[in-house]
């Protein structure tokens, strides 16, 4: 071999490897998938414990369309569909996707009659394993939100053993507060548990944790049983636990209050606002509220936004919409009726309650009765007491 091309071979196998071994895994993946189209159990059960063992994002995906039965086996080939579709002759369809490139098969209208293809949905036996290698592949992972619930599920599984490495590592990380506290949390739930005996060095930690998710557990403890030494430490530990969850529900009553009061304050000053300078009793008032909710909701669409792609910044432009779209109605409907019955209460108390029935109808024949919103993740989450 040329020495000086010797440089070029170590680039090339450096750069190409990471592909080799990305390719190797789709494969084993992929086999790992057909087992789950086999009629028998154990060669599905096989086929998740193998894709448990691959780990990754994408396998943690692939459990969750497994588990919503979103996953079919068409030609020979495991596929994705995120919905079905009916035709106007009432044939189900489903538009298949690649597993890996999340690409349509062929493109976006081709169909497939659902009688020719095979859907792939864990039963009641595999949904309950399913749920255990979700949690321990997501343990795995930088996904903030799955990677907390499933160092809180981690605790109370059946494989709760399993997952003692992974907490072990999460607790030293680097990472959030909050990750550290939940996994120390979980593997001392998980000692507890299992347990022969009552751990007192392990409740007395809980009790200066304040761990609420311990509560229930040490309440079943107080009624055996028990040594004076361990009453004892048992009872100091739900005591202090008692006065985080005391100060958890002021926060939670206190938070509802400001919420909930702060939406019928603005209702309220709407109506007495309109009633004191028109003397207009305004039982579209609400109507006009939700006008503003169903813009924030068109907008969110026009943007894209969903919970799998998250795109925040349509928030910033729905908040000043939301208010026009509103304003603009209501002035629509000042223009059209309400300017006649200016000091005329029940008069405008009538005509408005037709108004309010028009625009409930008209909210109902456009988008249906269910629609929400996604809010971003800026906004999402929640305050931890400890």
């Amino acid at each position: 071999m040329n020495l000086k091309l010797l440089p070029l071979f170590i680039c090339l196998n450096f750069f190409l490897l990471p592909l080799s071994l990305a390719a190797d895994t789709n494969e084993d993946l992929y086999q790992a998938l057909l087992g789950l189209a086999s009629e028998d159990d154990q060669t599905r059960q096989d086929s998740i414990g193998q894709m448990e063992r691959i780990g990754g994002p994408l396998v943690s995906e692939l459990f969750e369309a497994y588990r919503l039965g979103e996953l079919y086996f068409y030609n020979d080939e495991v596929v994705l569909s995120n919905g079905i579709i009916q035709d106007d002759r009432y044939v189900k369809h489903i538009r298949p996707v690649d597993v890996f490139t999340r690409e349509y098969i062929v493109d976006e209208d081709f169909l497939v009659p659902l009688r020719q293809v095979l859907s792939l949905s864990a039963d009641r036996n595999e949904r309950k394993l399913l749920s255990s290698s979700q949690m321990l592949v997501q343990l795995t992972l930088d996904d903030k939100k799955n990677l907390l619930n499933s160092i809180r599920r981690s605790s109370d599984d059946d494989r709760a053993l399993d997952a003692i490495p992974l907490l072990e590592t999460l607790s030293r990380e680097d990472r959030s507060r909050q990750v550290r506290f939940n996994a120390a949390e979980s593997l001392l739930l998980i000692e507890l548990r299992n347990s022969h005996h009552i751990p007192l060095e392990v409740i007395n930690r809980l009790g200066e944790m304040k761990s609420l998710r311990a509560y229930p557990l040490l309440e079943e403890l107080t009624k055996g049983e028990l040594e004076p030494i361990e009453k004892q430490t048992i009872y100091e530990a739900l005591r202090k636990i008692r006065g985080l969850q005391r100060r958890v529900k002021i926060f939670d009553v206190i938070k509802s209050a400001l919420s909930t009061g702060s939406i019928l304050i603005l209702m309220a000053l709407g109506l007495a606002v309109t009633f004191g300078m028109m003397g207009i009793i305004n039982m579209a008032h609400g109507e006009l509220m939700r006008r503003g909710a169903y813009t924030t909701y068109c907008i969110q669409l026009l943007f894209g936004h969903t919970a799998e792609n998250p795109v925040a910044i349509f928030y910033i432009f729905a908040l000043p919409m939301s208010f026009l779209a509103s304003a603009l109605v209501g002035g629509f409907i000042e223009w059209s009726v309400v300017r006649r019955l200016y000091k005329k209460p029940i008069e405008s108390l009538l005509a408005t309650y037709g108004i309010s029935l028009i625009l409930v109808q008209l909210i109902r024949l456009l988008f249906g009765d269910n629609r929400a919103t996604n809010t971003p993740q800026w906004l999402q989450g929640a305050v931890n007491f400890s």
